[in-house]
This record gives structure tokens, C-alpha cells and sequence, in this order.
């Protein structure tokens, strides 16, 4: 598997802006041959705001955020990896997708509901695609999260964790309790903190490929993957499809 892992710099408040900024980095990636299978982005949720009075966000906001994602695996036939916000009963909640060449939710992880103000659980979501078999979980500082568990009958391929800051020595550990690849992903701001920095590992923990702090860039790696599991389910009826 051929992956593409984008770091971009995103600034607050400016969504047409930040729409722009990422449509350029995916189809540059989605333009080179060969093409990566596989595009990771970090929690991009910054990007659906724009200016307005407190940085108001609608639900219309945050679904056609996550549409433009959904429509760009679509039109370059890949699958692409993001974290975005959704609007549920007047909370923001952050999501992280994993959509399909067809634009379709094939992993999606989420907050749970904690009550008003208050951030719930947090959970991985693995799955066996047709690219490998890969975790995913919404933004979190890496040192508080236990690894994920692998589906059963299939070892984990790659761990997608986007975090606000990505730290070498907790990830390392991850890919080794694991044996998976990881990618640790980070959302530089322009007025955020400069040493934000992306990074991916390979199974022993090795660092593969490392971002330029703070800054907008691109990393590239080939990851090995493990053969499917015999007969394994085929989930994707179950998946909750976008409007």
C-alpha cells in the first residue's frame, strides 16, 4: 500500500481559504504516478470554520466540509483519511472518516455523548479494506490512548492516529505493541505552535518519514500489508452512507 500523508497549514476562520489549500494537496498527490493508494490528513475541524461572529459553524457547515472530502476520493478514486466536525443537538463533535474510492464512510470514528460542554469517550474503529487492515481514531494527545485492537482474524496494517501534537516515542511504542505501521498526524496552524510535526513508522517502531515542523509538506511511504483473513466479512452494507 502506496501512502500519502499530508501535513497542511490551515488558519483559523478562513474556510474558503483552508477548502482551497487541501483540494490543491490532494490533487497533487492524487495526480502523481503512481498515484498512493492512500491519502492521510489530520483533524482538519479548524477548517470548517469561517469568519463570523464567535466562529459560528453551522450543521450545513460541517456536512459540506466532509462532502468535499467525500466528493475528492470520488473523483480521484482513492481513499482518503480526515478528521472533520459534525453538528449534533447544537454540540460540535469530531469525527474521523476513512472514505472510499466511491466516496463512501468506510471507517468512521466519533465522540460519544458526555452531556453539554463535556467530551465523551473516544474509541478506535478497525477494519479490513481492501487496501489493509486499519485503525482509526478521532484526535487525542497520543501519550492517553491504549493501542487498538486488531479485527479478529487480522492483524493490523497501519494505525492512523491524528493528534494535535505527534510524539516519536509514544508511536514507536504503538507500532511495536501493534506490529503495525503508524502514521501520527498533525495540523499545523498559523498561529499555532511551530513544531508541530507528522510522522510515520514501520512495524519496529522505525521512523520512516518525518514532516518539516510547523509547516505545510508532504510524507510518502510504502507500507506491507498482511494477506486478507479467509472468508472474512464483507461489512460494507453497514456502513452509514452520506446525503
Amino acid at each position: 500500500m502506496n501512502i500519502s500523508v499530508l501535513q497542511p497549514k490551515l488558519s483559523v476562520g478562513k474556510r474558503a481559504n483552508n477548502l482551497s489549500d487541501l483540494k490543491h494537496m490532494i490533487r497533487s498527490e492524487a495526480r502523481r504516478i503512481p498515484a498512493p493508494d492512500l491519502i492521510v490528513l489530520p483533524d482538519c475541524c479548524v477548517g470548517t470554520q469561517e469568519v463570523a461572529e464567535d466562529f459560528a459553524v453551522s450543521e450545513a457547515m460541517c456536512q459540506g466540509f466532509a462532502e468535499a472530502f467525500s466528493f475528492w476520493a470520488r473523483e480521484w478514486g482513492i481513499w482518503i483519511a480526515v478528521g472533520h466536525s459534525e453538528l449534533v443537538d447544537s454540540q460540535m463533535r469530531e469525527v474521523a472518516t476513512l472514505f472510499d474510492p466511491d466516496g463512501d464512510p468506510f471507517i468512521r470514528a466519533t465522540e460519544t455523548d458526555s452531556g453539554p460542554g463535556e467530551r465523551g469517550p473516544c474509541e478506535w474503529v478497525s477494519r479490513v479494506t481492501p487496501i489493509g487492515c486499519i485503525a482509526l481514531r478521532v484526535a487525542e494527545p497520543i501519550g492517553t490512548i491504549i493501542p487498538p485492537p486488531s479485527p479478529a482474524n487480522q492483524p493490523l496494517d497501519l494505525i492512523i492516529f491524528p493528534t494535535p501534537k505527534p510524539n516519536i516515542t509514544s508511536a514507536a511504542s504503538f507500532a511495536r505493541s501493534c506490529s503495525s505501521f503508524v502514521v501520527a498526524i498533525g495540523c499545523a496552524l498559523d498561529e499555532g505552535e511551530a513544531d508541530v510535526q507528522s510522522i510515520v513508522l514501520d512495524r519496529e517502531g522505525t521512523l520512516l518519514a518525518e514532516a518539516i515542523p510547523g509547516k505545510s509538506c508532504t510524507l510518502r511511504a510504502s507500507i506491507s500489508t498482511h494477506p486478507p483473513a479467509p472468508k472474512c466479512a464483507d461489512e460494507w452494507e453497514d456502513v452509514n452512507h452520506i446525503e
